[in-house]
C-alpha cells in the first residue's frame, strides 16, 4: 500500500520483542534503503551477517544493495566473504557474475558462471543455471554458445516449454528459419496458445519477409495484452521494413512506454531518426541505447553514422577508433572506420582498411564498393578492376560483383565482356532489377537494340513461358520508347512469375508515370519488388515515386534517402529527394539538393523540369 513509514514502525515494535531476530533485520533495512536511508540499511544487514553468518539472506541482500549504489569494491569484499563461507553453493557465483558484468569484465563473469553451474546440487538440477548461461552469452550476441547451454538447460529441466520458446528465439536470432520453426511446432505442440511462442513467430514472419501476416498476428497479441512492449518493438521492425517510417516510430514509441530501458528500441528510434535525416534525435536515442548496453554497437555506429551525415568527420573518426578498439572484430565498425578516413581523404588508411575487410568477409559488397571508388577517383581504373576480378575469384557467383565488372568493362570499352558478365549476372539472378537494365544499354550503346528484341522473340517462339525473356523485350521495347509493348510484355512476365521482381518494379514505375495511372496497383508492384530486394537502391527509387504521386510523402522520403545514399551520383534519384524534402517543408535542404543536382552539370531526363522546380522555389 506504499505506506512505509507504518510499515516501519510495525517492524520496529517486532524488534522491540526479538531485538535480534535476523528476518526482521534483514526487512527493516529493506525499508530504510527504500526510503534511501543508505547507511542505517547497511547497518542492518552487517548485523544480521555477524549474528548469523550461516544464513545466505543478508549477504545476498546487502550485496544487492552495494551494486545499486555503485559500491563495487565493497561487493567484491563482501562476495569473495561468501564464497569463503558457502564454497559450495552456487549463488556466492552468481552475485560475482553480477558484478563483473556491471563492471564490463565479462570473460570473468562467465569463469564464475561456470563455477556456478558445476556446484549445483545434484538434487536442484533443473536447468535455471544453464538458461542463466544461455541468456549472459545471448546479452552479448554470442548465439551460437547461447544455443548450445540452452539445449544443455533442456536436458536437465521438467517444464521444457519455455526453453523452447527462448531456444526458438535463439534460432530466429541467428536467420536459422528451419530450427526455429521446429522449435516452435514442438512448443505449440505443448501448448499452442504460448504467448512467447506467437511473439517468436511474429519475428520468423518478419524474417521471412511476410510483414503483412507479422503485423496482423502482433495486433492480435497487443489487443490481449497492450502492455507488451516486445510486441510493440516487433510492430516497428516490421513496419520499418515495409518502409513505414512513422508508423514504425509510433510502435518504437508505445514499445519504450512499457520497456523504457530496452537497448533495442532505442537502438531501433535512432535508426529510425537517421533515415528521417533527423541527426539530433538520432544521437540522443543512439547514446541512450549505448549507455544501457556498452556492448551494442549498432546503436554506436548509428551515433557515429550521424556525425558523419554532419561532416564532422574528425570527431567521426574519434569515435569509430574508440569502438574498433573495442570490437576489433565488428564488420561494420570496421567498415565505417575505413569509409571515415576516405571522407578525410587519408585514402592509403582507407584502402588498406577495405582489404583487410574483403580478406575476413569477401562477400560484403559495401568495402568492394569504396575501394573501387578510391581507384576511379584516382584514374586507376585497372586496379579497381583487378580487385573486382580478385574478389569475385573467392565468390564467383556474388551478383552485385559481377554488375561491379560488367561496369567497369563497359566504362573501358569492352562491351563483347560486359554483355557476357550481365547475362551471366541475369542467370544467377533472374529477378534482380539491374542486369536487364544493363543489358539494354549495352545494346543500345553498340546498336544493337532491334537484333537483341528479335533474339528474345525467337527465344519467346521456342518456349513462350520464358517470363525472364518477356522482362527483357519489355526493357528493349522501353529503351526504344515503345511504352505500351513494354507494358504488355511486362505484364505477360507477371502473369508467368508473379514474385518476378524486375518486372513489377518496371511495371510499377509506368504506371506511376502514366496521366491517371493505377497507384494502388502500383504500389503493390512496387512493393512485391521492394520486399525481394529491399537493400536495392533503384527498387527503393521507385516504391518511393509511387509514395510521392500517392502524396505519402514522408514514406517517399524514407525511400529516397536510402535509394540517394546508394546513388549519390544518379541524378534522377537526387532530383526525386528535393521534392521530397521540400514535400516534407524540409525547405532549405531541399533547394540545397537540388542546387547540388544542377550544380552537377549532368544530363538526365528530368533535368528540364528539375530547372522549372528550382526556379519556381527561388521565386
Amino acid at each position: 500500500e506504499k505506506k512505509l513509514p507504518d510499515a516501519l514502525d510495525i517492524i520496529n515494535k517486532a524488534l522491540t520483542v526479538a531485538p535480534e531476530n535476523v528476518e526482521l533485520l534483514i526487512t527493516k533495512a529493506y525499508f530504510e534503503a527504500a526510503q534511501n536511508n543508505d547507511a542505517e540499511a547497511e547497518r542492518l544487514l552487517l548485523q544480521a551477517i555477524e549474528l548469523d553468518p550461516e544464513q545466505m539472506t543478508g549477504y545476498v541482500r546487502l550485496s544487492h544493495l552495494y551494486l545499486g549504489w555503485g559500491m563495487e569494491d565493497k561487493a567484491e569484499t563482501l562476495i569473495k566473504r561468501m564464497i569463503e563461507t558457502f564454497p559450495d553453493s552456487p549463488v556466492p557465483y552468481i552475485q560475482f557474475v553480477n558484478l563483473k558484468m556491471k563492471q564490463g569484465r565479462l570473460a570473468e563473469a562467465e569463469q564464475m558462471l561456470q563455477a556456478a553451474i558445476v556446484r549445483q546440487p545434484e538434487d536442484k538440477k533443473g536447468g535455471e543455471m544453464e538458461a542463466l548461461l544461455g541468456k549472459f552469452y545471448m546479452l552479448q550476441g554470442r548465439m551460437g554458445d547461447a544455443e548450445t547451454a540452452y539445449k544443455d538447460a533442456l536436458l536437465e529441466t521438467t517444464d521444457p516449454a519455455y526453453l523452447k520458446a527462448t531456444l526458438a528465439y535463439v534460432y530466429v536470432e541467428q536467420g536459422k528459419i528451419a530450427e526455429t520453426e521446429k522449435e516452435l511446432a514442438e512448443l505449440f505442440a505443448l501448448d499452442e496458445n504460448h504467448r512467447q511462442g506467437k511473439l517468436i513467430k511474429a519475428k520468423l514472419l518478419i524474417l521471412q519477409g511476410k510483414y503483412d501476416e507479422a503485423i496482423t498476428l502482433l495486433d492480435d497479441l497487443l489487443e490481449a495484452n497492450p502492455r507488451w512492449g516486445q510486441a510493440h518493438y516487433e510492430k516497428g521492425v516490421a513496419h520499418v521494413k515495409r518502409g513505414e517510417v512513422e508508423l514504425s516510430i509510433n510502435a518504437a514509441f508505445e514499445a519504450g512506454k512499457y520497456i523504457p530501458k530496452d537497448t533495442k528500441v532505442h537502438t531501433l528510434l535512432a535508426q529510425l531518426y537517421l533515415m528521417k535525416k533527423d541527426y539530433a534525435a538520432a544521437k540522443h536515442e543512439a547514446l541512450t541505447a549505448w549507455q544501457l548496453s556498452p556492448t551494442n554497437y549498432r546503436a554506436a555506429i548509428i551515433f557515429g553514422q550521424c556525425l558523419l551525415a554532419e561532416k564532422n568527420y574528425d570527431q567521426a573518426l574519434k569515435s569509430f577508433n574508440d569502438m574498433y578498439s573495442k570490437a576489433p572484430d565488428n564488420l561494420e565498425v570496421m567498415h565505417y572506420k575505413a569509409y571515415t578516413h576516405m571522407m578525410l581523404k587519408e585514402t592509403e588508411e582507407a584502402k588498406a582498411l577495405f582489404r583487410q575487410i574483403l580478406a575476413r568477409w569477401p562477400a560484403f559488397r559495401p568495402a568492394l564498393q569504396r575501394l573501387v571508388g578510391i581507384y576511379l577517383q584516382e584514374g586507376k581504373i585497372d586496379d579497381a578492376m583487378l580487385v573486382v576480378q580478385e574478389q569475385l575469384k573467392k565468390v564467383p557467383n556474388h551478383i552485385n560483383y559481377l554488375i561491379m565488372l560488367g561496369l567497369l568493362q563497359m566504362n573501358t570499352g569492352q562491351n563483347d565482356k560486359a554483355l557476357a558478365t550481365f547475362k551471366k549476372a541475369q542467370e544467377l539472378a533472374p529477378n534482380a532489377l539491374q542486369p536487364y537494365i544493363m543489358l539494354a544499354a549495352i545494346y543500345d550503346k553498340q546498336g544493337k537494340i532491334d537484333q537483341a528484341v528479335s533474339e528474345y522473340q525467337q527465344l519467346l517462339e521456342k518456349n513462350p513461358k520464358l517470363a525472364g525473356a518477356h522482362n527483357m523485350l519489355a526493357v528493349l521495347e522501353e529503351q526504344k520508347g515503345n511504352v505500351e509493348q513494354a507494358r504488355e510484355h511486362y505484364k505477360k512476365a507477371l502473369e508467368l512469375d508473379p514474385e518476378l521482381a524486375a518486372a513489377a518494379n518496371n511495371l510499377a514505375w509506368l504506371m506511376a508515370e502514366e496521366e491517371g495511372g493505377d497507384l494502388g496497383e502500383a504500389m503493390r508492384l512496387a512493393l512485391i519488388a521492394n520486399e525481394q530486394f529491399p537493400d536495392d537502391p533503384y527498387i527503393a527509387d521507385t516504391l518511393g515515386w509511387v509514395h510521392y504521386k500517392r502524396q505519402s510523402y514522408g514514406l517517399a522520403l524514407t525511400q529516397f534517402v536510402q535509394a540517394s545514399n546508394d546513388l549519390p551520383d544518379n541524378m534522377t534519384v537526387q532530383y526525386h529527394l528535393a521534392l521530397a524534402l521540400k514535400a516534407n517543408d524540409r525547405n532549405e535542404e531541399a533547394r540545397e539538393t537540388l542546387n547540388k543536382v544542377l550544380g552537377s552539370g549532368r544530363e538526365f531526363p528530368e533535368k528540364e523540369n528539375a530547372v522549372k522546380v528550382l526556379q519556381e522555389w527561388q521565386e
